[in-house]
C-alpha cells in the first residue's frame, strides 16, 4: 500500500507487463521477485496459501513479480461409428483442471457405446455428456456410437415400479419383486449368434438370464472403477442334459489342500471357480483332470459333486459359454470375498457391508479377480418385493435368516425373484469363523450355510462390460420379450 513502491507483474520469458495480478485458478505459479533497490533491508517473501507477496523495503523501490505461465492442454473430441455430433469439438484447459462438459448427440436409433481418450486421460460420463478430469496432457477423445441403446445409461434413467436404489453407499439400482412375468429384468445372453436376433427367434439361439441391477463403483482389472450391469443365469446349471444335480462349491480334503474333509471356503482356489472360469484347462483334483474350465469352454468331463474329492460326469456342450462374442461381453472384475461368522441377525444391508469387509477365514484373501462368480447374500436380500404384512422395507429391515417361516417366508422369500423353493443355491460368500462353511440361499427361503462339499444348485453370475448395447426396437425386458444384446 506504499505509494513510493512501484509493483509490476511479468510472465517469465515474455515481454511486457500483465494488466492484472494472476490467480492460482488461472494456473499460474510464482517464480521470483526482483527489486531495483536490492539492499540488505529488502525482503520479498511469497505466501502460497494467501497467494500474495510480503514485501519489506526501506525507501522508494520498484519491484517486479515474475510468474510462470500456466500449462494448458487441448482436448479434441470426435464421433465415430454410427454417426452423431459432439459440441464443442475441442477445449483448452489448464493442467490439472477438468474440462467443461462435451455434449454428444447420437444419430437417430443409436447411442453412445464407448468413450476413450488418448494418453490415459480419465473420462466422467453423465448420460450423453462427458468431461475429461484432471487433465495432464493433450488428448483426442473418441466417442463411438452404435445402433441400439446403451444398457448402463438405459438402466440408470429407467423409472419402473420394480427397480430402485438399494440405499447403500454405492447407490446400486436393483430389480426386486416376485418371480413372475411382470418383472422386466430378463435379457437374452449366451447366444450362439447375436446377428439378426428378434423377438421371434431369440429363444432359438440364446439363454434367458436376469439382470440383478446396475452396480456402481465396481473395480475392474484394467479399466478402473466402473458402473456395471450384473446378471445371473435364469435357470439352475445342470450337470448334464439328464442330470439336474448340483455342484460342490469345493470338495477338497486334507489330502488335496483343505483343512478338513468338507471342502475349503476359499473362492480363489475353489473347485467351482475352476469349473466356471477360463485358464484352468490343466486343473486336476486328486490326480484326476476335473473342473478344468469346462463351463467356460462348453466342455464335458468330471465335476466336483460331493465330499472327499468325489467326482461325477458333467456335460456343458449345450449349456456352457457358446462363443467368443459371449465371453467378450464379460468384464473381469474384483469380486469381494468378505464374510460373516453367522447368518443370524443379518439384514440385507448387513450382508452388503460384510461382503465388502476384510472379515475372512484365516489365511483367505479378501478379493478375487475373475470373470464368473455367484450371487451374494445381499443380492438375494435386496431382490425381495415384500408382501401384505411385511412390505419391502420391512423385509429389508429384517434378518434373512428368518425368511423361512410364517409371513416372512410368504412376503420376503416367496416375493423374491432369486428364491427357488426346490433347490438350495450357493452364494460366493464364506463363513468367516470356519474353514469349510459357505453361505447359501436355502430352499426354505433363509440365508444359512453349508459345507462347501455339498452339491448345491449353481447359477453363474457375471458383470457385463460397460459398453454393452441392447436393441432399441426389440425387447422390453419381460419374460416373453427379454432385452436383446447388440454386440
Amino acid at each position: 500500500n506504499r505509494k513510493d513502491v512501484e509493483l509490476a507483474v511479468k510472465i517469465e520469458g515474455e515481454d511486457g507487463n500483465l494488466d492484472h495480478f494472476p490467480t492460482k485458478e488461472e494456473g499460474y505459479t510464482y517464480s521470483k521477485t526482483v527489486c531495483d533497490n536490492e539492499d540488505v533491508t529488502t525482503r520479498a517473501t511469497w505466501n502460497e496459501n494467501d497467494w500474495g507477496l510480503d514485501l519489506f523495503t526501506k525507501g522508494p523501490n520498484k519491484c517486479t513479480v515474475y510468474f510462470n505461465a500456466p500449462v494448458k492442454y487441448t482436448i479434441i473430441a470426435e464421433v465415430v461409428g454410427e454417426g452423431g455430433s459432439v459440441e464443442p469439438s475441442s477445449q483448452t484447459v489448464v493442467e490439472g483442471k477438468d474440462t467443461d462438459y462435451f455434449t454428444v448427440t447420437p444419430s437417430e436409433g443409436t447411442d453412445i457405446k464407448n468413450i476413450e481418450c488418448s494418453n490415459n486421460q480419465k473420462v466422467l460420463q453423465d448420460e450423453n455428456k462427458f468431461k475429461v478430469t484432471s487433465v495432464s496432457s493433450n488428448s483426442e477423445c473418441t466417442v463411438t456410437t452404435a445402433k441400439g441403446k446403451h444398457l448402463n445409461t438405459y438402466l440408470s434413467t429407467l423409472v419402473e415400479s420394480d427397480i430402485a436404489s438399494d440405499g447403500t453407499y454405492d447407490n446400486n439400482k436393483r430389480y426386486y419383486g416376485p418371480n413372475d412375468e411382470n418383472l422386466k429384468n430378463y435379457i437374452w445372453f449366451n447366444c450362439d449368434t447375436y446377428s439378426g436376433l428378434t423377438e421371434s427367434n431369440a429363444s432359438q439361439h440364446c439363454e434367458k438370464w436376469r439382470i440383478i441391477g446396475l452396480m456402481n463403483n465396481v473395480e475392474t482389472e484394467s479399466k478402473g472403477t466402473q458402473n456395471l450391469v450384473k446378471i445371473i443365469r435364469n435357470e439352475l446349471l445342470p450337470r448334464t442334459a439328464t442330470d439336474s444335480g448340483g455342484f460342490s462349491w469345493d470338495n477338497k480334503n486334507t489330502k488335496t489342500g483343505a483343512e478338513n474333509a468338507y471342502g475349503k471356503n476359499d473362492w480363489t482356489t475353489a473347485e467351482l471357480m475352476y469349473l466356471l472360469n477360463p485358464n484352468n484347462e490343466s486343473h486336476t483334483l486328486n490326480n484326476t483332470t476335473a473342473n478344468n474350465s469346462l463351463y467356460w469352454n462348453s466342455g464335458s468331463g468330471q465335476c466336483s459333486t460331493g465330499q472327499n474329492n468325489a467326482l461325477s460326469s458333467c456335460d456343458f456342450t449345450t449349456t456352457g459359454l457358446k462363443n467368443g462374442t459371449t465371453k467378450d461381453l464379460i468384464e473381469t472384475v474384483k469380486w469381494k470375498l468378505g464374510g460373516r461368522s453367522s447368518s443370524t441377525g443379518a439384514k440385507p444391508s448387513d450382508w452388503y457391508e460384510a461382503e465388502r469387509s476384510t472379515t475372512v477365514p484365516s489365511g483367505r484373501k479378501t478379493e478375487w479377480t475373475g470373470k464368473i462368480g455367484l450371487m451374494y447374500p445381499s443380492d438375494y436380500g435386496y431382490a425381495t418385493g415384500g408382501g401384505s404384512k411385511y412390505d419391502r422395507q420391512a423385509c429389508l429391515n429384517s434378518a434373512t435368516y428368518g425368511w423361512d417361516s410364517g409371513d416372512y417366508k410368504t412376503d420376503c422369500a416367496q416375493n423374491n425373484w432369486l428364491y427357488n423353493s426346490s433347490k438350495t443355491q450357493w452364494t460366493i460368500t464364506p463363513n468367516s469363523s470356519y474353514s469349510n462353511y459357505v453361505f447359501d440361499v436355502s430352499a426354505s427361503g433363509r440365508v444359512n450355510y453349508s459345507d462347501a462339499s455339498y452339491a448345491n444348485a449353481v447359477r453363474p453370475s457375471l458383470y457385463l462390460t460397460s459398453n454393452t448395447m441392447i436393441s432399441s426396437g426389440e425387447g422390453d425386458g419381460s419374460s416373453t420379450n427379454p432385452y436383446i444384446i447388440v454386440p
